[in-house]
């Protein structure tokens, strides 16, 4: 794993306590939870938050580059998806997608507060 690889995953790792945190003192749970929901792996992290009707969302921030008109532009979404190019409108896959938020949604009920659609998990 690259330098950079390791940062992201680090950054994603701070995003995920601080929503654990966040996600903790909404819904009454004890200090000691959140602190031990923080110290398990992601993958662990999401069975425990699917198990209580949540789930994490990551919002990325894509970025794009059109080779056929060549425009770039980045654009915020809670998937790395692609995108429609604004000037030729060529359907142009992200080049590079970075964690900037997450949030724990409860499943199946709330918008996301990124996009403003409901998602399916």
């Amino acid at each position: 794993m690259t330098d950079f690889e390791h940062e992201i995953e680090a950054r994603e790792a701070r995003l995920r306590h601080a929503a654990l945190e966040t996600w903790g003192a909404e819904h009454d749970i004890t200090p000691e939870e959140v602190e031990r929901l923080q110290g398990l792996e992601p993958a662990l992290q999401d069975r425990e938050i699917e198990a209580r009707g949540f789930v994490f969302v990551c919002c990325f921030q894509n970025h794009y580059h059109c080779e056929d008109c060549d425009n770039s532009w980045s654009d915020s979404w809670c998937a790395t998806c692609d995108d429609e190019c604004g000037l030729c409108h060529a359907d142009i896959e992200a080049e590079e997608s970075e964690v900037v938020d997450v949030e724990i949604i409860k499943l199946k009920s709330e918008r996301c507060s990124v996009c403003g659609e409901t998602h399916e998990f």
